[in-house]
């Protein structure tokens, strides 16, 4: 059971006016209401209240796009979004009348809802629905593994048939989950489509995500394996990997053993990405 609605307002948004449609007619006779040509958008987490301010006076909110778990109303400038409990994620459309001076204003705006406790399997619905293929075939555990037999092969400290020999092993198909991943990923990739159109509700998409999370760890082992039999080829040029699985990087949205908080930093302006120094080769393999 979800937590009563909070009355805490989450936040405050002040917006000015955006670009209209054709030029205002200063004719007090022959002026029509002008209508906004860009969205104002906002959100409102499930069970929680936001307020989004405007910069004119409102004198009106029509309704163009409704649903029963989001309430608009409104009190001078500001428009007070009301979001109950939700079981995916939803949008309503309102026009919203402004008066300034003898003209009238329509501003469209578009609130979210964000269905806040399914934020981690709509994360992995993302991931998968974006890399199933790579996920599949373990594409950034090759690319490490071939990159690092290549350079060894380069230096001369294995022979060509070594070399030959490594990467062939390398082989996500041969792993014994590999059938059982792509059938569960392609469910995922269907639920997901269905949960965000509103045809299923959060359970069938966590249980869809949660099953190729259990699946796809086992599947990484094979990745896990073959990076291990390459260690000694690799520790002349990177620091060793920590012993992390093939895990779901929640602050990253997606799926990799090479986000471990001991391989990399994120800045906080910005959101990218850096390698510490001991893995900074791993940048053109992974930050593509």
């Amino acid at each position: 059971m979800k937590l009563a609605l909070r009355g805490a307002i989450l936040s405050t948004v002040v917006v000015t006016a955006g670009c209209v449609d054709g030029d205002v007619n200063t004719s007090l006779e022959s002026r029509s209401p002008t209508r906004l040509s860009t969205p104002t958008v906002a959100t409102v987490p499930e069970l929680s209240i936001a307020q989004l301010t405007l910069d004119d006076d409102i004198t009106e909110v029509a309704p163009v796009r409704e649903h029963r778990a989001i309430t608009v109303t409104f009190s001078g400038r500001t428009l007070n979004l009301t979001a109950r409990e939700l079981t995916n994620p939803v949008m309503v459309v309102v026009d919203v009348y402004h008066r300034r001076g003898d003209e009238t204003i329509i501003r469209p705006v578009e609130v979210l809802g964000v269905n806040t406790s399914a934020q981690r399997s709509e994360a992995i619905g993302y991931d998968v629905t974006e890399r199933h293929e790579d996920l599949l075939a373990l594409a950034e555990d090759k690319s490490v593994h071939d990159y690092f037999v290549d350079l060894a092969f380069l230096n001369r400290t294995i022979e060509p048939d070594v070399r030959d020999r490594l990467v062939s092993y390398f082989d996500a198909t041969t792993s014994g989950h590999h059938a059982t991943l792509k059938i569960q990923m392609d469910d995922l990739r269907q639920t997901f489509d269905a949960y965000l159109s509103g045809h299923l509700d959060e359970r069938s998409l966590s249980e869809s995500a949660a099953a190729v999370e259990v699946t796809l760890a086992a599947h990484g082992e094979h990745g896990t394996e073959r990076l291990q039999t390459i260690e000694s080829l690799m520790t002349p040029f990177i620091d060793p990997l920590p012993n992390t699985s093939l895990v779901f990087d929640e602050a990253a949205g997606r799926f990799s053993r090479f986000y471990h908080p001991d391989m990399v930093t994120k800045d906080s302006e910005t959101g990218e990405y850096a390698y510490r120094a001991g893995f900074t080769m791993l940048t053109p393999l992974i930050f593509r």
